[in-house]
C-alpha cells in the first residue's frame, strides 16, 4: 500500500481560487500515482506545483526584485550517501526540487569523495546554480509532498520561494523544512510551511517526528500541544510565530496509517491536504478557513 499526501503551503489565499488549488493537488496526486504504477523509486516521485503557489516559477520576489528559490528532499532509506539534501537562493533553475534530488544522488557517488572531500548537504546561490549547470538540470533565462510505501520507507520533498521581499541570499529552513525517519516498523515524514526563521528556531520539522517515534503520540492527537510547543518557544517573546506542518505517520505493527495537518499560525491561513491510499479515490481536504 502506498500513501501520498501534499499541501500547497500557508498564506493569505483567495476563496475565488479554491477550485484551482483543489485541482492542482489532484493533478499532483494523479501524477504521483502514475509514477508509482510504473514502479519508480519514491525519491524520483517529486513534482513541483505550478505558478499558482509560492514555489519555483511562481515564487515571491526578493527585496531587490529577483526570484530566489529553495528546496529540500529527505528519505528514510539508508545508502552510502546522505539521507538529506537541500538548495537555496537558486536563481536559474526551473525545478529546484530536481536540483535537490541531484545533490542527494551526488552524495552517494564516488566523485563526491575524491581527494578526501565530503559532499555538501546544502548548496546556495551561485554554487547551487553552477551545480545545476554541471549536472544538466534544466535552467531558465515551476509545494510539498510526502510518500510512504509498503516497506514503510518515507520520502519527503518540499519547495518554496520564501517570504516576500526577503533579503537576497536569505536561506529558509535549511533549504526548506522536511523530515523522514524510520524506527523498526514505524515511520514518519513531515513537511513544514510558514516563516522559515520560525521553523528553524523551533526545529518543528524534525522535533515532532523524533518525539512521535520516541513513543509520545500526544503530538499527533492534540492541536493544542502543537500550538503550545510552537508559541512557548523562548525565541518568540514579542510576537507569535507563523507556520504549519503536514505529517504522514505509519505503524506496521498496529496497522496505523494516517495523515495529519496542523496550523501553527495566529491568523487565518490556507492549509490543504491531498491524501491517497492506494486503490482508493483521492481525497482533498481543506482543513482551515480561507480568507479573501
Amino acid at each position: 500500500m502506498v500513501v501520498i499526501a501534499c499541501h500547497i503551503g500557508a498564506g493569505e489565499l483567495s476563496y475565488k481560487r479554491e477550485k484551482e488549488y483543489t485541482d492542482l493537488m489532484k493533478n499532483a496526486l494523479n501524477y504521483g500515482q502514475s509514477l508509482v504504477k510504473k514502479n519508480c523509486d519514491l525519491e524520483n516521485i517529486v513534482v513541483e506545483v505550478i505558478e499558482l503557489t509560492n514555489a519555483g516559477k511562481g515564487s515571491n520576489r526578493t527585496a531587490d526584485g529577483n526570484v530566489e528559490c529553495e528546496s529540500s528532499i529527505m528519505t528514510s532509506k539508508l545508502s552510502t550517501g546522505y539521507p538529506f539534501a537541500s538548495v537555496g537562493a537558486v536563481t536559474v533553475v526551473k525545478n529546484p526540487i530536481k536540483l535537490a534530488k541531484a545533490l542527494l544522488d551526488y552524495s552517494s557517488s564516488p566523485e563526491a569523495r575524491t581527494n578526501g572531500r565530503s559532499p555538501p548537504l546544502c548548496l546556495v546561490g551561485k554554487g547551487a546554480d553552477d551545480f545545476a549547470l554541471q549536472t544538466g538540470i534544466e535552467t531558465i533565462k515551476r509545494n510539498s509532498e510526502l510518500f510512504t510505501d509498503e516497506n514503510g520507507f518515507v520520502v519527503t520533498a518540499t519547495s518554496s520561494g520564501g517570504v516576500s521581499l526577503k533579503l537576497p541570499g536569505r536561506l529558509g529552513p535549511y533549504g526548506c523544512g522536511c523530515w523522514s525517519q524510520q524506527k523498526g516498523r514505524r515511520s514518519i515524514g513531515s513537511c513544514s510551511t510558514g516563516r522559515g526563521e520560525d521553523l528553524i528556531l523551533t526545529r518543528i520539522a524534525s522535533f515532532i517526528p523524533e518525539t512521535v517515534l520516541g513513543g509520545n503520540l500526544e503530538f499527533t492527537e492534540s492541536e493544542t500541544l502543537f500550538k503550545e510547543f510552537f508559541y512557548q518557544s523562548i525565541f518568540f517573546r514579542d510576537r507569535k510565530p507563523e507556520g504549519g506542518i503536514l505529517l504522514l505517520h505509519q505503524d506496521k505493527e498496529s496497522g496505523l496509517k494516517r495523515v495529519i495537518a496542523f496550523r501553527l499560525m495566529y491568523r487565518n491561513v490556507l492549509s490543504c491536504i491531498l491524501q491517497e491510499i492506494w486503490d482508493l479515490p483521492c481525497q482533498v481536504h481543506i482543513r482551515l478557513p480561507l480568507i479573501f
